[in-house]
């Protein structure tokens, strides 16, 4: 099954609002068949690994290493990340390379390589440029990932000299998240204070020109669900 863009979408009207702080929601951004599908791969089918880093060095174990650990190991692990995390800028959250498995040219028929071609197809790319009003973006790149209890995304900028990175993105596909349960797209001004904050909604496109100052809140012990998503970056080069 192909991935559909939303035949009903307002660009224009997206474009208006999205141009007052570089950055906006698109609900309904795929088809809803195309929606579901893409849904139910990421929650059923996904074969997840985990990310995180170590200062500057990016950590990633692939499901198979995940599935390997024990609980010691694995509680091993988290208390290292907490211990950075106080002090300095740390993520950690389950993941899917979406672009290097694609590159890899291994099992081809994988569903979520229908999702980087769809993100690079020619009406995804031309709505994204009409949106964001950057008429050089030419690519996209993409990675699945999952938030659940313990996860996080500190606060950041995605300033880019090599990537050639314009805009970020996070197609959600998560559905009855609480508002109790973090997991929010946050956007922060000059002063550190939270002036915008996205809750996960389902089959909605957040979209951001970047450097912007942003963050995935923590997802605490309480929360009961996962926060699915594709996410990546809208390229020059």
């Amino acid at each position: 099954m192909d991935l559909e863009l939303s035949d009903v979408l307002d660009v224009e009207a997206l474009a208006r609002e999205y141009a007052k702080r570089k950055r906006g929601q698109v609900k309904g951004f795929l088809k809803p068949r195309s929606a579901e599908r893409l849904y139910q791969f990421l929650r059923e089918e996904t074969p997840w690994g985990l990310v995180y880093n170590n200062k500057t060095d990016v950590i990633e174990l692939p499901n198979e290493k995940v599935r390997q650990m024990g609980p010691d190991q694995m509680q091993s692990l988290y208390r290292d990340v907490y211990a950075r995390a106080s002090k300095n800028y740390q993520y950690l959250y389950y993941y899917y390379p979406i672009l290097t498995s694609y590159l890899s040219e291994k099992n081809r028929d994988f569903f979520l390589h229908r999702v980087l071609e769809f993100v690079n197809s020619g009406p995804v790319l031309e709505f994204v440029r009409k949106l964001t009003g950057i008429d050089d973006i030419i690519k996209a790149d993409g990675q699945a990932t999952l938030f659940q209890q313990n996860n996080f995304l500190h606060l950041h900028h995605d300033e880019d000299t090599e990537e050639g990175w314009r805009c970020a993105y996070v197609i959600n596909l998560t559905k009855k998240w609480s508002p109790n349960w973090g997991g929010y797209l946050q956007f922060f001004d000059e002063n550190e204070d939270i002036e915008d904050a996205f809750i996960p909604i389902y089959n909605t496109l957040n979209i951001f020109t970047v450097p912007q100052a942003h963050s995935v809140s923590y997802v605490p012990l309480f929360a009961d669900g996962a926060r699915l998503s594709i996410t990546g970056w809208f390229r020059y080069k």
